[in-house]
């Protein structure tokens, strides 16, 4: 059974969300819920925070990715389910490189 890795272990799943960064058009959108489907076809498809840090605002796509962890798929074909296992591994992509 997969488990979620140390950094997602304290968030619960209503608090995940995924953004879809689609191939042609510049401008990412939120695609799903944890747990949803994120259609993007062709796009990058990124998972992490649903709240912007120490509030209760949903985070945007850009707020989401300067609190530095989050999962990333490359090229999807149409969809995938927005969970940790759908991503090659599971593991943490550090923005910040530490």
């Amino acid at each position: 059974m997969f488990k979620k890795g140390k950094a997602w272990n304290d968030i619960p799943d209503d608090d995940l969300q995924c953004f879809c960064e689609p191939f042609l058009d510049p401008e990412p959108y939120h695609c799903a819920q944890d747990g949803g489907v994120c259609t993007c076809p062709k796009g990058n498809v990124f998972y992490g925070n649903k709240l912007k840090a120490g509030t209760s605002n949903i985070a945007t796509f850009m707020e989401m990715l300067d609190q530095g962890e989050y999962l990333v798929a490359g090229a999807i074909k149409d969809s995938m389910t927005c969970e940790p296992k759908a991503f090659v591994g599971g593991e943490i992509y550090d923005a910040l490189g530490e």
